[in-house]
């Protein structure tokens, strides 16, 4: 079976002003980790309006774009990477359509875990047949992914 990869990662791959702390905790997940938790990635956009469709994250409202999720899938594996980027690896076997890249490149996405909105990103890389590319633009994002991923 092969596996599609959602890489999330962050604008900058510098360890520089990273707290001891987040490398520590940032370690611990390079081992390959299960995961039986839903995972769904849906397009937004930012409103001031209520809606009973709006998702909640950090006292803003995102109202989804699309009926259903574009990814959706429960149970994954995802470790943690280091290259030339900082980041985390979602492996999610072969739920990812092709067109992804052309059709939400750019737009802003939100990052679900078990009905909860836990980070915003936006499509940054052109995806292939096994990688779609997230970036996220704080640290803060990234821990908060590392952190809810672990509370299986």
């Amino acid at each position: 079976m092969s596996k599609k990869v959602i890489l999330v990662s962050l604008v900058t791959s510098a360890f520089m002003n990273m707290s001891h702390g987040f490398v520590e905790k940032f370690k611990s997940t390079t081992a390959l980790n299960d995961s039986s938790q839903k995972l769904e990635i849906i397009p937004v956009k930012y409103t001031d309006k209520d809606s009973k469709h709006c998702l909640n994250f950090k006292n803003t409202k995102l109202l989804p774009l699309s009926r259903r999720p574009i990814v959706s899938v429960e149970g994954f594996q995802y470790q943690g990477v280091v290259d030339e980027k900082l980041g985390l690896k979602l492996l999610v076997d072969d739920h990812i359509s092709k067109d992804i890249s052309k059709k939400y490149m750019n737009q802003q996405l939100a990052i679900v875990l078990n009905g909860k909105v836990i980070s915003t990103s936006r499509l940054t890389s052109e995806s292939n047949d096994q990688q779609v590319g997230l970036k996220l633009n704080a640290q803060s994002s990234l821990e908060k992914v590392i952190d809810e991923l672990k509370l299986s």
